[in-house]
Formats: C-alpha cells, structure tokens, sequence
C-alpha cells in the first residue's frame, strides 16, 4: 500500500467508549470491501473520516479482487483482514474505530502492513532502512514472538515482556502454555498485529513494543475477540 502524510489519525488507547455491538457493522463493511462497493464502504463512514483520508485511501484498495475476514472486535474497534488476488498488493489488516452515532460510523482507520525486511537490506538503502527501523525491528521482535508462542516456549515469551509488567507477562505466559499457531499479519510503527490460534479458536493481539537498550519488549496488549 502507498503511504501518504496524513493529519493526525484519532486512533488512540484512552478512547472512553461505552461497549457496544459494532459486529454487524464491521461484517457490513468486510462485506462491502470484499465487494468493492466504494459507495457502500462511504455510506458506512463519517463524513469527517471520508473527507479527511477515506475517500483517497479506499480509491488506493479497490479492487481487492480478494477475501476480507472480520478479525475480532474489541469496544468500539474492529479489524479487518484483507487478502488481495495474486497480482494487487499485499496482505494488509485495517482497524477500524467506530463512532457512537446510531447507527455506528467508521471514525477513523488505521492500516497494519509488513515490508520484506531481508528484502530491504539486501538492497542496502541506507536511507530506507533508517525510516523505517522501528517498522522492521519490532516485525523482527513479533516474528520471534510468534516462533516462542508456536513453540510454546513459556520462558521466552515471558521474557519479552518488558520489566515490571508482571501480570502481562502472566498472561502471555499463559497464552504460550495453549497456543498452537501464531502468524504475524501485520505492523505499522512499533505496534504489530499477531494472530493466534489454540483449542479454544484464535484471537489477535495488537502488542506495543518498547525498547529497551538493544532490544524491544512488549509494553501492552489489545487483545481483539473473535468474531462469531
């Protein structure tokens, strides 16, 4: 996907929203990406968002040509896995924040991708590789999380978990003990989306990484329920 600057993105973490069921909208619009209904996707939207970035980044998606799969919801987010036919770009995830309009509106959207890093360093553009550093080593941090998680490595999983996050690390610990596959979808600065699958069915994690000295650590989890 083509990156743009942009005004700033209203996607945040302390967003105040009472719970609601956006599951029926966030289908409606998988449905209507999957279907390349530009008029559909703008009738879902607000028109501050469509105006804002909506309109120029939804004429850069379509056609998708391909499958569109309703991640999981998390209050007022959903995310969105978008897989293109062979030939359009790569796979991509979109997170939507939804609005408390009845019915619910797409505020604002924030895309998650993944660049070839071995790729880009063995082209050796300097330049490239130091603006998009953060991008590549928190990829390279969530693929060795998901090689942990796979593996159900315990004591490597809660080893990146950043320091005095004890009840995080608890709980990622916990997710290694059961997880079965885990699969890096996409990332975008140093947040990267990983999907993980155990018995009970899969969820995805957004997981912002900190880093500390040389190395990046979990700093906090979303975790997006499945939906369905």
């Amino acid at each position: 996907m083509t990156n743009r600057a942009r005004p700033e993105s209203t996607l945040c973490d302390s967003a105040a929203v009472e719970p609601v069921d956006i599951t029926p909208r966030a289908q409606e619009l998988a449905a209507a990406l999957a279907a390349d209904s530009i008029e559909r996707i703008q009738g879902l939207s607000a028109a501050d968002f469509w105006e804002r970035v909506g309109e120029a980044d939804y004429a850069e998606r379509l056609p998708v040509g391909g499958a569109v799969e309703l991640l999981g919801t998390l209050n007022d987010r959903s995310l969105l896995l978008v897989t293109p036919d062979a030939g359009l770009d790569g796979r991509y995830a979109l997170e939507q924040a939804w609005s408390d309009a009845s019915p619910p509106l797409v505020a604002d959207e924030r895309e998650f991708s993944l660049v070839d890093a071995a790729r880009l360093r063995a082209q050796g553009d300097d330049e490239t590789l130091a603006r998009m550093a953060t991008k590549i080593a928190c990829q390279d941090a969530a693929e060795a999380l998901c090689a942990a998680l796979a593996a159900r490595d315990v004591a490597a999983v809660r080893a990146m978990v950043e320091p005095g996050k004890d009840e995080l690390a608890d709980r990622e610990a916990a997710r290694a003990a059961e997880a079965t596959r885990a699969e890096l979808v996409g990332s975008v600065g140093p947040r990267t989306l990983v999907r993980v699958w155990s018995a009970a069915g899969d969820v995805t994690l957004e997981y912002l990484w900190r880093r500390h000295d040389d190395v990046w650590q979990i700093a906090m989890v979303r975790e997006f329920g499945r939906a369905g």
